[in-house]
């Protein structure tokens, strides 16, 4: 038995849009210096905009392939709840 919802879903079409690239960023999503390791204030990066850090060993992220579209919306989901932590100081 499944249960009760609420349930939500999304339609979602597979097809290359991007290369898999760009900033790096630390576990709260906030964007590194070029040292990589200093975060820049109140910057933050998502989705293919800061999936340089999906397929390196130094960085705290999976390290496979076929994760643009679940990267994207699992990264800007729990970007917005850190930012709303930060935002409302908890």
């Amino acid at each position: 038995e499944i249960g009760t919802g609420p349930y939500y879903a999304v339609v979602g079409t597979p097809y290359c849009y991007s290369t898999c690239g760009g900033l790096d960023i630390n576990e709260n999503f906030n964007v590194l210096m070029t040292d990589g390791k200093t975060p820049i204030n109140n910057l933050y990066a998502v989705g293919t905009d800061s999936m340089g850090v999906l397929f390196s060993e130094k960085k705290p992220y999976v390290t496979f392939g076929g994760a643009a579209q679940g990267w994207a919306f699992t990264s800007g989901y729990l970007a917005g709840g850190i930012i709303a932590e930060r935002i409302l100081g908890n």
